[in-house]
């Protein structure tokens, strides 16, 4: 189903919750936001899961992922300036679905990635900031284990 905000001040109006994404039909789960400023731009960053995941091997998971310019809220907009949040706006493999450009998909051994994290720290080596993405897989060469 739909990825959606939701408040995080008690006293707000939980009945409006913004739809951030809409994903594939039923596909789109495990969202996960970035905040990165880009020049004079703080942008945030929309990773999301399509597809199918939990079958090991035939895990069918793949990250997406769409960029918003204007707060946390997006839209979120692929790199074709299509809109997450709104369905029918491409058609992928028969489906009609909402904007998402590929961010990683299976491959080799790798099966079904999904459930994207960005984890932040300051090297030793240059003091500088440095982000490792991180990732759920199946293994193709490990009997689909999960890692």
């Amino acid at each position: 189903g739909p990825c959606k905000d939701a408040p995080t001040d008690p006293t707000s109006n939980y009945e409006r919750y913004n739809v951030l994404s809409v994903g594939a039909g039923a596909f789109n789960d495990a969202p996960y936001i970035l905040e990165k400023k880009l020049g004079n731009t703080n942008y945030h960053f929309l990773f999301v899961n399509w597809w199918g995941c939990c079958a090991g091997v035939c895990s069918t998971n793949e990250i997406r992922v769409g960029r918003s310019g204007t707060g946390i809220a997006g839209p979120y907009l692929d790199k074709n300036g299509l809109r997450l949040d709104q369905s029918g706006v491409q058609d992928i493999w028969g489906e009609y679905a909402g904007g998402g450009s590929v961010f990683l998909q299976g491959e080799g051994r790798y099966v079904g990635p999904g459930h994207a994290g960005v984890m932040e720290y300051v090297s030793k080596k240059d003091g500088e900031a440095k982000f490792v993405f991180t990732f759920q897989y199946y293994d193709k060469e490990d009997n689909g284990i999960g890692k």
